[in-house]
C-alpha cells in the first residue's frame, strides 16, 4: 500500500479512472455515475473560507492501482480545524482495514 498527494496535472486520469470503477458513492449521493466534471471538482474544490493551496488530496494506492481518495482541507470550521470532504474506497479495496 502507498499513500500520496495527488496532483492534478499528473493524476487527473486516474481519478477518472478511480470514480469509472467504483461509481456506486456517486449513484446514492447523486443519483449519477461521475464524470469529467466530479474529477475536477476533487481537485479544485475546498471547504467553505478554506484556501485550496492549504488543502490535501491523497490517493491509497493497492499494487500500483489508485483505489481510494480523501480530501482534506484546513480552516473549516475554524482555523485551526481539519476537514475531511471525501473519503472513499473502490469497492476491491474495502474490507482489508485501510
Amino acid at each position: 500500500m502507498e499513500i500520496r498527494n495527488l496532483v492534478q496535472e499528473r493524476d487527473f486520469e486516474a481519478v477518472i479512472v478511480f470514480y469509472r470503477e467504483a461509481p456506486d458513492y456517486w449513484m446514492l449521493a447523486e443519483g449519477i455515475e461521475p464524470g469529467p466534471d466530479k474529477t475536477l471538482e476533487f481537485f479544485t474544490e475546498c471547504a467553505p473560507g478554506s484556501d485550496i493551496a492549504d488543502a490535501t488530496k491523497l490517493g491509497v494506492f493497492l499494487d500500483g492501482r489508485l483505489s481510494g481518495l480523501a480530501d482534506l482541507s484546513v480552516g473549516f470550521p475554524e482555523p485551526g480545524d481539519a476537514y475531511l470532504g471525501l473519503m472513499m474506497l473502490g469497492p476491491w479495496a474495502r474490507g482489508q482495514g485501510i
